[in-house]
């Protein structure tokens, strides 16, 4: 979820079941378009739900990480957790993750 103030909200979950993480974050800085476009989003909450879906391979997100949000063709790839949006036209079953 994204407020018209920039503030998120993301839940990830494993796929089924099981909560991984919740993250909080504020986004600043769009460019481009609904099409492709970028933003910048930096960590303001972290509240861990299972750990071991993190490694050292792949770290955690923190308070304060600033990663780039990318949206191409209605993709959502959010660089934090890997995690990648689609909408109800991009339904890639390959890419989508949420």
């Amino acid at each position: 979820m994204i407020g018209r103030n920039g503030r998120a909200e993301e839940h990830i979950d494993d796929g089924c079941c099981t909560p991984v993480i919740d993250l909080e974050f504020h986004l600043s800085r769009p460019r481009g378009t609904w099409q492709r476009g970028t933003d910048t989003a930096t960590v303001t909450r972290v509240r861990f739900r299972n750990r071991r879906y993190f490694t050292k391979g792949h770290l955690a997100p923190r308070v304060g990480a600033t990663r780039t949000l990318r949206l191409r063709d209605g993709l959502l790839m959010e660089s934090l957790t890997a995690a990648v949006y689609c909408n109800d036209r991009t339904r890639i079953p390959s890419k989508c993750g949420a």
